[in-house]
């Protein structure tokens, strides 16, 4: 979706305390620094803590939110597993993304057409979006299924 903004997170494999502090959280927000590099995107906000990251991130003309979240987790990964003398995964699965609608997107109930919202929220959602799980109403804050991988 173009010029949509999107909440993004992820945990690492077994929920461990990586990110806490230190070394490696240096690491990986170098990563996301390195990444700003490679790709257009615009970082609305985010924060990271010992267990997991979250980011507001709005992908730039020609940017795909796949292509920047792959990169990120990847070399964050490669980063980790050679710091530590380590090999496998990581992060416990791809991530998660939540295409965060502004409020006069979001349909708004009427006492005589109760389906009208479901209807105007499932056209909404059909837009397929590559590593994206689910759309967030964040008027009602009800997740909204939308048609791609992993929903």
């Amino acid at each position: 979706m173009d010029g949509a903004l999107y909440h993004v997170c992820a945990r690492p494999n077994r929920n461990e305390m990586i990110l806490d502090g230190g070394t490696m959280k240096e690491i990986f927000l170098g990563v996301v620094k390195r990444a700003r590099e490679k790709y257009d995107f615009r970082m609305e906000f985010f924060f990271v803590i010992g267990n997991r990251f979250h980011f507001l991130i709005r992908p730039g003309e020609g940017s795909s939110l796949p292509d920047i979240m792959r990169w990120i987790m990847g070399v964050s990964a490669m980063a980790y597993n050679r710091r530590k003398g380590a090999s496998g995964r990581v992060w416990e699965c791809r991530y998660r993304a939540s295409v965060m609608l502004p409020p006069g997107e979001i349909p708004q109930a009427s006492s005589r057409e109760p389906d009208a919202v479901s209807a105007r929220r499932s056209q909404a959602a059909a837009v397929t979006v590559p590593g994206a799980r689910r759309a967030v109403d964040t008027a009602v804050a009800r997740p909204v299924r939308i048609a791609g991988r992993g929903s």
